[in-house]
C-alpha cells in the first residue's frame, strides 16, 4: 500500500505507475498553488525594463507569471529574454504558448538550472 501526498495540480505519473505495477495508491492533496496577487505590482514594476534571462521552476510558475502580468505582457517579456525552463513539462508549457527554451539543465533541479544560467551569463 502507498500514500502519495501531493498538490491538486500534479501529474499522475508516480500514482499511475505503482497501479499499473499491482500496488493499492491512496492520493491525498496536502496543497494547492495559488497566485500570489500581492507580487502583481513588483513584478510589473521589475519587467518594466527588458531582461536577459527569465526561469521558471514549473508550469504552474509560469502560469502565474502570465496571470500576473497578463498573458500579452509576459509573452512580449518573455520573446525578448533567454527563458530557461527547469525541465521538459515545463519547457511543454512554453512552448504552447509559442515560447522556445533558450536552454534546458541536464539535470531537473534548480542547482542545475542556476548553473546552466551562470554558464550561459560567463560564456
Amino acid at each position: 500500500r502507498f500514500l502519495v501526498v501531493r498538490p491538486e495540480k500534479a501529474r499522475s505519473v508516480v500514482p499511475d505507475f505503482l497501479r499499473e505495477s499491482g500496488a493499492s495508491v491512496k492520493e491525498v492533496v496536502a496543497y494547492r498553488t495559488v497566485v500570489n496577487g500581492e507580487a502583481e505590482v513588483p513584478l510589473k514594476e521589475f519587467f518594466s525594463e527588458p531582461v536577459d534571462f527569465v526561469a521558471f521552476t514549473s508550469p504552474s510558475n509560469f502560469n502565474a507569471f502570465k496571470a500576473l502580468l497578463g498573458r500579452e505582457k509576459a509573452l512580449k517579456v518573455l520573446n525578448g529574454a533567454k527563458v530557461v525552463p527547469i525541465g521538459p513539462v515545463s519547457a511543454e508549457a512554453l512552448k504552447r504558448e509559442g515560447i522556445e527554451p533558450y536552454a534546458l539543465p541536464q539535470k531537473y533541479t534548480v542547482d542545475s538550472l542556476v548553473d546552466l544560467v551562470l554558464s550561459k551569463l560567463n560564456a
